[in-house]
């Protein structure tokens, strides 16, 4: 998101209709695709297009959100994972994220702000979704993001270096510090999902793609973690009583495996169709 439309990028004069029009192309095609495809299934083989008996929470499914809140609401929630509506909802506020952040007292006020209420909220479910996924804590992670690509990404390698080092200490001393405080559990481990990002982009600035393989498979990736889980979960509800016993890592190793191909197969079949279905209505649209 910073690296495309932040204060230092060739687009620092953005236009907000293009930038809410990419970001629906890159979300919703795939998840649309996929959602209506196995609702449909499930209303047809129960003969009813409401068949949870709520009508409403229909609509968190087409907007994407049907994930994040189904620990709320009953929901038509079948592909995305929670993960997707808090990226919707980042995208949503990122324009005014991207406004504070131009001016050094506003960043000030709005990083002090968060991290106030990501502190007094990180227990609480808010909305029943768990303190870590809740907006605030997606916020945060968001945020450091945000900081990463201004003020990391651009410097030398020992520079890097050195946050990585930081944040690895930093780690350190809150996992000590856990049992002996009431710090909460959020803390750590947005620390440790940082540093997981920090060590995985230190090993990518090592690879060369020369054919773009990277650049080609990366295309899918959002597809795949679309349809990753309901594969995986068909696969497990078939093999309920199989994988027991002394081979049972066995058996985990090869649906894990067959989970993964499946996954992406059907990955880079979901990005043909939704790439299909958005050229037809970009053309129709232009055509009217």
């Amino acid at each position: 998101m910073e690296y495309q439309y932040g204060i230092h990028s060739e687009e620092d004069h953005w236009n907000l209709t293009d930038y809410f029009r990419r970001r629906f192309r890159s979300v919703y095609p795939s998840f649309l695709t996929a959602f209506l495809c196995l609702y449909l299934l499930i209303a047809i083989r129960r003969s009813s297009l409401f068949y949870l008996g709520t009508r409403w929470t229909l609509l968190l499914s087409f907007a994407g959100l049907d994930g994040y809140f189904s620990s709320a609401f009953q929901t038509y929630y079948l592909v995305g994972e929670w993960f997707l509506g808090g990226m919707i909802l980042l995208y949503l506020i990122y324009p005014v994220i991207r406004c504070l952040l131009r001016h050094r007292y506003s960043t000030w006020i709005y990083v002090s702000a968060l991290l106030l209420v990501f502190y007094l909220t990180a227990d609480f479910n808010l909305l029943a979704v768990s303190p870590l996924a809740n907006i605030f804590s997606c916020m945060i992670s968001f945020t450091a993001g945000i900081f990463f690509e201004r003020f990391v990404r651009r410097e030398s390698g020992k520079v890097q270096g050195y946050v990585l080092l930081i944040n690895a200490l930093i780690l350190l001393a809150f996992t000590v510090l856990k049992g002996k405080t009431d710090i909460s559990e959020s803390v750590p481990l947005h620390l440790a999902g940082f540093l997981l990002f920090q060590c995985l982009y230190q090993f990518g600035t090592f690879i060369r793609d020369g054919k773009g393989r990277w650049k080609i498979t990366a295309a899918y990736t959002y597809e795949f973690y679309i349809v990753h889980h309901v594969i995986l979960d068909k696969l497990l509800r078939m093999s309920a009583g199989y994988g027991n016993g002394k081979f049972r890592g066995v058996y985990i190793f090869f649906y894990a495996a067959v989970s993964f191909v499946l996954s992406g197969l059907a990955a880079a079949l979901l990005h043909a169709v939704a790439g299909k279905i958005t050229c037809f209505f970009r053309n129709a649209v232009i055509s009217s």
